[in-house]
């Protein structure tokens, strides 16, 4: 399929789109053109130009319950859907005894310290039969695979998802007219739902194929009749599993099947209904479809019948709230475009039309995975069965990130899921506490699925089995649940239980103490910095327990409930060791004299106090508050803007990190982050941890919009505060819907920094005495709507107080002192490829990790992006060699060597590749077969011979006569030392002729010059597994699944240094290409 696209217009204004009459209300829909009305993008929602090549890059939407990939190929249609049941159950260790052992521990932590303590448990689990289980993974439900035939070239192509109700388009053209697929999950239905049309009287054909489910843990049984397409899968390692139901439904056309798929002809519209049910315990199959038939045979077979209410169901959460920075005309921009324009700047500044985008797709995402589970690392998405880290929900940042806005964002609906998967996870989490500490109450692991609560995840330096604050951590959503809502039944029956069983395992627990007194919190654990840094007192440990039993405290008091309990808790939260300021004045990551910190670290954990306790503040406890700000300036150095930072940029770090920004009012680094966040978004804006579509993750959208809210209307009981830490670059704008503790809608919110102007209309729940503040002097307030009083407020010239009134709104106008914008004057020094001084590896990454094994026969490098032709010619012709190619810097050929050492044949320069481990040399023309040797004396496998060999012809012979290689493995690779010229600042090719014998999922290393874990300079690698990958600062290009072991194929890559336009290539043809 060949797609044109129409560049002129796409730089222009988004994506023209032809003159069809889509079935589509077009009054939410904006033309991207002046004097182009028949443009169809959403005023909220994305549109991309260009079909996903894989999952990850599909639209995505989803009900809660069930999620739907949308790849939009035009042609070769791929669908995925999910369910958010759906976690492959392996056999998994018995909780360990560790309990008996804990007076032991501790006495080897206080002689020898903590490595030997953990040492020493992990060799007691092990006699117990441990190994480090993580979690069941979360798979796909099934994907479908849609064949309809191109009348001539495709044109006026756009995919888009409308946010508002949850639609996903794909459109396009040919000669034939204009054809338009919608799919969306219905929420009152429970069943995806897929239409296919055209425009005018022209008809559909179509294949629908589903392919079998295959792995080693389900026997599924895939079934194609009439018109149905069903799928019984049973898990092999429990007693359930899922059903699957496809109904085609066709309109004036034909339709059948093959029993393998099904065909439909001459169809004026084409509707699938698609259900996924997962069952604790199976039953007979034709029971559990039959019952899944009889719903999608019972719903309407009309389209937009079955979208209205749907529609209707999703707007209502989604609509509830609005971001509008000034976004205008590039609201109907693609997202292509929109991240061109924030590249172009580094991300400094950004459209703010993105910035609306990714606060709506932020919700939008969280709407449509929270069901009756919250959204997991995925979200709700996968398009395979297995996912990073299982896709699991992780218990010490990211499920945290995940609900972070669910409250102040406005979607309550989604925090229910969220309580029950934590209530169900209780009779484990006792059994944790029982075994793993001899206590009683509850301790959580740190990774799950809903299949199991029990910690089974720790070995190695991953002291995951001393980890104890992520319950109550956890259990603050319950609280805060409770601060917004002011609903006292949940406090008392779910919010209180749950705290106090917290607070009855820290009265067993804390039962050690210093020379001083106070409780020593031992063994303590400060996620993720690894066992051989752990000490006393994690920072952490000590804020999550302080929250909790002053929540629990707290909330008895407000109900007189367990008055007993009351005093025995006040005495522990006393007891805990106080905060330790270091020597530079900086809080400590560790309350033990010892004043380390991990500044270079991913994790934030000794920030809990400034980005979700909110302990510190600058009058109750000053020193602290100063401190944690001096720790936070270093994270921002050492961490934040370090490209060689531990998982630099990662969306979680990023967000606590301006999560505690704002909560210090620093408007500059939130924004700073908000912006640089762009840099890893899809073309969806789902985010992911590595830039530009590395790991799909779902954290960084979770806690977007709280970003964004807590940075406008931050609050706390009796206080709000106004523009807290507002980027000074939003010089005017204004948010509708979002919530405030203390049962307070923020109606609207609009500000004029410029002017000195706010808006605010608000409406109270309940009547009650709030402090209004802002972060500078409040000049003047004027109720101009409603029964509201003012009066002076003790907290300084930036505050007032304000008397609101039970369910009436409020309307505000406050005058302030307006502020002088002076944007950083910044010089654009974009880099492509960044340099750095490590030594270049073939087959190795910067740790000597990720080592290549098999066999290459030959790695160059090339300081300028190699035409297409040229290319081919290193890929196809054995008579070309690198080094006659212009820019060539460096080619190893391994046909000529000193001792040990192989030459370069390319530049001047000497760039030896020294063997690092037991490099063989090898003749790859001794591994020919008698068919390869024919070809190699130049004759065809026929034995005739080859007087004008054709490209495919030469190409065989090179890929068989490449005469010597290296065969590497055992860890073994190549080093070249470090020179300025292998940085290839201007522009970068890289190319290899390699045979892997192994092809790990992790990936092995072709060429790489970047550091380990991080994104930067440029590697050339097999991630994930027998792909191809090019990573380039920050920036990913993938070719999924284009490797085959033990074959040798030629592998090339190149990067325009000025544009960042990359493509990469298989045996001399570009498989993959980015913009």
């Amino acid at each position: 399929m060949a797609i044109r696209e129409t560049t002129a217009v796409l730089i222009l204004a988004g994506m023209l789109v032809s003159n069809v009459a889509w079935a589509a209300d077009s009054s939410r829909y904006a033309p991207t053109a002046p004097g182009n009305a028949n443009v169809l993008i959403p005023a909220r929602g994305v549109a991309s130009s260009v079909p996903a090549s894989r999952w990850d890059y599909g639209f995505l939407t989803g009900n809660g319950r069930i999620g739907a990939i949308v790849y939009g190929n035009p042609t070769r249609e791929t669908i995925v859907l999910n369910h958010e049941r759906l976690y492959l159950p392996h056999p998994r260790p018995e909780i360990c005894d560790l309990g008996k052992y804990l007076p032991e521990v501790r006495r080897i932590i206080r002689e020898k310290g903590h490595v030997a303590a953990l040492k020493f448990s992990l060799e007691k689990a092990a006699e117990q039969g441990h190994f480090n289980y993580h979690s069941d993974p979360f798979h796909l439900a099934f994907e479908l695979n849609l064949e309809m035939p191109a009348g001539g070239t495709v044109t006026d192509y756009v995919r888009t998802t409308d946010f508002q109700t949850g639609e996903v388009s794909v459109r396009w053209r040919d000669d034939d007219g204009g054809y338009a697929r919608r799919l969306f999950v219905s929420r009152p239905d429970n069943v995806a739902v897929l239409s296919i049309t055209r425009s005018g009287a022209q008809r559909i054909d179509a294949t629908i194929v589903t392919p079998p489910i295959k792995h080693e843990l389900v026997e599924s049984e895939l079934r194609v009749d009439q018109n149905w397409i069903t799928y019984h899968n049973a898990y092999t390692q429990s007693p359930g599993g899922y059903d699957s139901v496809v109904r085609v439904v066709v309109k004036e056309g034909r339709i059948r099947n093959d029993g393998h798929k099904i065909i439909v002809t001459d169809a004026s519209e084409v509707l699938l209904l698609m259900g996924v049910e997962w069952h604790e315990r199976l039953e007979a199959d034709s029971v559990e479809i039959l019952k899944l038939k009889e719903k999608l045979l019972a719903l309407p077979v009309d389209y937009q019948k079955l979208l209205r209410p749907h529609a209707a169901a999703h707007g209502r959460i989604f609509n509830r709230t609005t971001l509008d920075l000034g976004g205008g005309d590039d609201r109907q921009q693609t997202t292509e475009k929109l991240l061109k324009d924030a590249r172009a700047t580094d991300y400094r500044r950004i459209p703010p039309a993105l910035i609306e985008k990714m606060y709506d797709a932020s919700r939008f995402y969280f709407i449509c995975s929270a069901g009756e589970l919250p959204p997991n690392l995925q979200g709700i998405w996968n398009g395979v069965f297995t996912a990073p880290w299982n896709g699991s929900y992780t218990f010490d940042t990211n499920v945290q990130n995940a609900m972070d806005s669910a409250l102040s964002a406005n979607m309550l609906e989604g925090m229910e899921g969220y309580f029950r998967l934590i209530e169900s996870f209780l009779p484990d989490w006792r059994t944790n506490a029982e075994k793993l500490f001899g206590a009683r109450g509850i301790v959580s692991q740190v990774v799950a699925s809903p299949n199991s609560g029990l910690n089974s995840h720790y070995g190695g330096n991953w002291a995951w089995q001393f980890w104890t604050p992520g319950a109550g951590w956890l259990a603050s959503y319950f609280y805060d649940y409770y601060r917004y809502t002011g609903d006292q039944t949940f406090l008392a029956d779910r919010a209180i239980p749950l705290m106090k069983e917290i607070a009855v395992f820290y009265e067993d627990f804390l039962i050690e103490q210093d020379a001083n007194g106070f409780i020593l919190y031992r063994p303590s654990y400060s996620p993720e910095v690894g066992g051989l840094l752990a000490s006393d007192n994690s920072t952490m440990d000590l804020a999550v327990a302080r929250e909790l039993l002053t929540n629990l405290i707290n909330a008895c008091e407000e109900l007189n409930v367990e008055q007993e309990h009351i005093g025995t808790w006040q005495t522990l939260l006393k007891r805990l060791p106080p905060y330790q300021i270091g020597p530079n004045g900086d809080l400590s990551e560790w309350a033990d004299g010892s004043f380390r910190h991990a500044y270079d670290h991913r994790h934030h954990s000794p920030f809990y106090p400034l980005f979700r306790s909110f302990e510190f503040s600058p009058k109750a406890t000053p020193e602290l508050w100063e401190a944690a700000k001096t720790a936070l300036a270093k994270k921002g150095e050492q961490w934040l803007r370090n490209p060689r930072a531990d998982w630099a940029g990662i969306p979680f770090g990023r967000a606590f990190h301006a999560q505690s920004a704002a909560f210090l009012g620093q408007g500059e680094v939130v924004e700073e982050i908000l912006n640089s966040m762009a840099d890893r978004v899809y073309p969806s804006l789902h985010m992911s941890l590595r830039p530009n579509g590395g790991i799909f993750n779902f954290d960084g959208n979770g806690a977007y919009p709280d970003i964004v809210n807590r940075s406008l209307a931050f609050s706390l009981k009796g206080t709000l505060d106004l523009l807290r830490s507002i980027p000074p670059g939003w010089r005017r704008g204004s948010i509708r819907g979002i919530l405030a503790r203390g049962r307070i809608t923020i109606d609207h919110l609009q500000w004029d920094q410029d002017k000195g102007v706010i808006h605010l209309e608000l409406t109270s729940a309940v009547k009650q005495e709030v402090t209004l503040r802002l972060p500078g002097r409040m000049d003047a307030l004027k109720v101009v709507r409603g029964s509201a009083e003012t009066g002076t407020s003790s907290h300084g010239t930036g505050a007032r107080k304000l008397t609101l009134p039970a369910q009436e709104q409020i309307g505000l106008e406050i005058r302030t002192e307006p502020t002088v914008y002076k944007p950083k004057a910044f010089k654009t020094e974009r880099r492509i490829i960044t340099p750095n001084t490590l030594p270049l590896r073939l087959g190795a990454d910067s740790n000597g990790r990720h080592t290549f094994v098999g066999d290459m026969a030959r790695a160059s490098i090339f300081n300028r992006v190699l035409p297409r032709n040229d290319i081919a010619s290193l890929a196809t012709d054995d008579c070309v060699s690198p080094e006659t190619v212009k820019g060539c810097v460096a080619s190893w050929d391994f046909e000529r060597k000193d001792g040990a050492v192989f030459l370069n044949r390319g530049s001047g320069k000497a760039f030896l590749a020294r063997p690092v481990g037991t490099v063989t040399a090898i003749d790859t023309k001794t591994t020919l077969s008698g068919r390869d040797k024919c070809l190699h004396r130049g004759t065809d496998e026929k034995g005739r011979i080859l007087l004008n060999p054709s490209v495919a012809d030469r190409a065989f012979v090179s890929k068989h006569c490449l005469g010597k290689a290296v065969h590497l493995e055992g860890g073994a690779y190549l080093r070249v030392d470090h020179d300025p010229e292998l940085n290839c600042l201007g522009g970068l090719t890289l190319e290899a002729w390699i045979r892997p014998g192994h092809l790990a999922g992790s990936g092995v290393r072709i060429i790489d010059k970047t550091p380990a874990g991080e994104a930067t300079a440029y590697l050339l690698d097999t991630y994930p597994a027998n792909s191809l990958r090019l990573i380039f600062h920050y920036d990913t290009l993938t070719h999924q699944a284009g490797l085959v072991p033990d074959q040798w194929v030629h592998v090339a890559a190149t990067v325009n240094g000025e544009t960042g336009e990359a493509i990469l290539y298989v045996d001399g043809k570009p498989v993959k290409q980015r913009f």
